[in-house]
């Protein structure tokens, strides 16, 4: 079952919330302090219709199979995708989880590399994120 749903699930997927900030606490009625710790850095906030997109790009695995050639036109393939969505999708926010990297191939000379590559499209659309950067993708 783990497999089948793994297979049905895309890539990358988009997940859109609606929620409201509290102006005041729930149960105690006292107003909410908003902290700002960041002052310089863009504030995530939701949008005037109340909605917060949140993209979601899971097991990139770039830096597979480099000897072939094959592992950098997936790469290459991955980052059009990901400039593709991120124009046609317009999140508010992105989030990494899993395997960003192959550890098969990814020397410490050369992991920083796949994270550029990884975070250019993001970087180019001035979009938040975040990821889980621990779990590189290592044979067992």
């Amino acid at each position: 079952m783990a497999s089948a749903f793994k297979i049905l699930l895309p890539a990358c997927w988009a997940l859109r919330i609606t929620l409201a900030a509290p102006t005041q606490h729930p149960l105690t009625g006292v107003p909410t302090v908003i902290l700002h710790p960041y002052p310089t850095k863009q504030r995530l906030s939701f949008r005037e219709n109340g909605n917060f997109k949140i993209t979601i790009f899971s097991d990139l695995h770039f830096g597979e199979n480099p000897d072939d050639g094959i592992g950098t036109v997936k790469d290459a393939n991955s980052t059009r995708l990901m400039r593709a969505f991120l124009r046609d999708e317009d999140p508010d926010y992105v989030v990494f989880n899993g395997d960003l990297i192959t550890g098969d191939y990814t020397l410490k000379e050369n992991a920083t590399l796949f994270i550029d590559q990884i975070l250019a499209p993001l970087v180019e659309a001035e979009i938040p994120f975040s990821s889980r950067l621990f779990g590189l993708a290592c044979p067992a």
